[in-house]
């Protein structure tokens, strides 16, 4: 059984719904601050879904550590590489939310090979990966400072989908820092990119929920 009951997930629940419900009736609290409260209210009560979806698989921390344990054995000596670059940069990503300091860790080598080697695709995806740990981790200025650098390689290679991710992850960082118009630009140039690019598709749904939550 979930050591969760269902009885503290109501609990949770009935406790965030009177939160809410102070937060939009309290006049001395100003619009701003409400939206951004009930914003993070909003925020917390998927958070709590989410992982207890999660938890309550006990397959999915397992099968994430078969994905990192079969990448790790992809990255052998004699590997090319441009496919090593692509392997430390996909296990920098696997360990986003879960090891910042590995996700930094495996991002960082791939970098400092992808600039060696002067791979652009690699450099991009590094910078994206190490933006996004830092997102994570509410390092705003710095994760800035990566998707920036991630979205101009991917106007040199002329790679909308990857335009479009760096776009929307710029948006992520103005979104957290409440800068909600600048969020938005980014996240309408995000939106109109990928809903012009077949291979960016699978991003119209995430930029889409970004702007939702805003309004």
């Amino acid at each position: 059984p979930h050591p969760i009951s269902r009885t503290s997930i109501s609990l949770f629940f009935l406790n965030e719904f009177r939160l809410h419900q102070f937060v939009a009736t309290t006049p001395s609290i100003s619009i701003f601050e409400r939206k951004l409260k009930m914003k993070k209210i909003f925020y917390t009560a998927i958070l709590v879904v989410f992982s207890i979806t999660l938890l309550s698989n006990p397959c999915f921390s397992q099968k994430s550590k078969v994905v990192v344990d079969s990448l790790k054995k992809l990255l052998i000596p004699t590997a090319p590489d441009t496919l090593k670059i692509k392997l430390l940069n996909e296990i920098g990503n696997e360990y986003i939310t879960s090891d910042s300091a590995l996700a930094t860790q495996y991002a960082s080598d791939a970098l400092a090979l992808a600039v060696k080697l002067n791979y652009k695709p690699g450099e991009m995806n590094a910078h994206n990966v190490l933006g996004l740990t830092l997102y994570y981790s509410s390092s705003y200025d710095d994760a800035l400072k990566h998707h920036e650098i991630s979205r101009k390689i991917a106007e040199q290679l002329k790679d909308k989908p990857k335009l479009a991710v760096a776009l929307n992850n710029i948006g992520l960082v103005y979104d957290d820092r409440t800068e909600y118009n600048k969020a938005l630009k980014y996240y309408m140039e995000s939106l109109t990119l990928a809903e012009n690019s077949e291979k960016g598709k699978w991003q119209v749904g995430s930029t889409l929920n970004n702007i939702a939550l805003i309004y």
